[in-house]
């Protein structure tokens, strides 16, 4: 099992690197940036926007965009019979190998042999991804639950819920 909001943000950051990377050996063999300097700005905006819509989209209740409807029907991991494991730190694992290996293939096949503005094409997901990775964690902080995926073997998408570990201080106490 692991926490629905660093799955989603592990696929993110692991797009956002790969088509860094992607983007700075395009510029090494190319001698230039797939995007002109001046329109980098317009791009990081539209970019913005999309995760802004996105969020609010995937935020809300609608049927077929949003996905609160998803996390509200979420059983708790204990009523599946699963124990809820500490969740492992986006500090250990920050990146999602398969995501990371795709996009930076992807990004540079796409560039290198075709129309480099494609090389942005894995920041389309990425983004999507940031957007599901703030909407969880809104979701979470506003009913005091961690969602989990991966509680059924055979159904890894499937997700699950359990209560939020009280908090500590600096010290390792629980609070007064």
């Amino acid at each position: 099992m692991d926490r629905y909001v660093h799955v989603e943000l592990r696929g993110a950051v692991s797009a956002f690197t790969g088509t860094a990377v992607a983007a700075a050996v395009f510029t090494g063999v190319r001698g230039h940036l797939p995007i002109r300097p001046h329109g980098l700005p317009l791009v990081i905006g539209i970019g913005l926007a999309f995760v802004a819509a996105a969020a609010l989209l995937r935020g809300s209740r609608l049927k077929g965009f949003g996905v609160v409807r998803e996390f509200d029907t979420a059983p708790f991991v204990e009523d599946t019979g699963a124990t809820p494991p500490a969740a492992v730190s986006l500090r250990r694992r920050p990146f999602s190998p398969g995501v990371l290996a795709f996009s930076l293939v992807f990004a540079l096949l796409v560039a290198l042999l075709a129309e480099p503005s494609l090389l942005l094409v894995p920041l389309w997901p990425a983004s999507d991804w940031l957007a599901h990775a703030l909407v969880a964690a809104r979701w979470e902080r506003g009913n005091g639950l961690v969602l989990w995926r991966g509680h059924i073997p055979d159904e890894p998408w499937r997700l699950s819920v359990s209560r939020r570990p009280p908090t500590r201080t600096a010290t390792g106490a629980p609070p007064a």
